[in-house]
């Protein structure tokens, strides 16, 4: 177990994955000033209760991701914008608030892949619906998601999925809390074919009331 700095954030970070980070509040200054000294993680998590912009420390969700610290571009003004990449997931056992920011007793909570699940079969499924989905949003985001970018660990490969899909940050709390490598992808799998449904469901026609109607023949 390790005491990490902690960062309440409305956003969720998956294990392997970035995030952009603007650092602008002292006491998260001091955090990645900390975090350089001593080539460390800190901890993102999901907001519980609180705000973020509030001077009292928000409450952090106990299920959360460490973050390191990849690139980094100095301001002028001491603000800092920070690029993270996503590590192991964590359980926080017990907040401490001796530091400007908070800091967390944490253990690790790899994602378990059970002997004689059918991660294959998973597996499969999964990578062809990431594939499908990120067609459709490169259409309207700048995503550009090929199969030889999708890894063929099934937890990161679940991972990733759960990065890319465009859901409310409660849910994708609910899916960085899953602790088994079959129950995220099912979740996942069924999360893709929800939105692939409301996405084909928006892109269809509508009738208008006063447009013109048309009869079509047979020949």
């Amino acid at each position: 177990m390790d005491i990490l700095p902690v960062f309440p954030l409305n956003t969720v970070i998956f294990p392997g994955t970035p995030l952009a980070l603007h650092i602008f509040e002292e006491r998260y200054r001091a955090m990645v000033r900390d975090c350089l000294a001593d080539t460390r993680p800190f901890i993102v998590s999901l907001i519980r209760n609180g705000d973020a912009a509030s001077a009292q420390l928000a409450e952090p969700n106990r299920i959360a991701c460490t973050a390191a610290i990849t690139q980094m571009e100095p301001l002028a003004d001491g603000r800092t914008n920070i690029t993270v990449l996503g590590g192991t997931r964590v359980e926080l056992l017990q907040l401490h608030f001796d530091k400007p920011y908070m800091t967390a007793t944490a253990r690790e909570l790899p994602l378990h892949e059970n002997i004689g699940d059918n991660l294959s079969g998973l597996d499969s499924k999964l990578r062809s619906i990431i594939v499908r989905y990120s067609k459709l949003l490169a259409q309207v985001m700048e995503v550009r998601i090929s199969p030889a970018d999708i890894p063929a660990n099934t937890s990161e490969m679940a991972y990733l999925a759960a990065y890319i899909v465009q859901i409310p940050m409660i849910e994708k709390q609910q899916l960085l809390e899953t602790h088994d490598a079959a129950s995220l992808a099912t979740k996942l799998l069924s999360t893709y074919r929800r939105e692939l449904a409301l996405f084909h469901s928006l892109r269809q026609p509508t009738y208008q009331a006063g447009a013109p109607e048309y009869a079509f023949s047979a020949n």
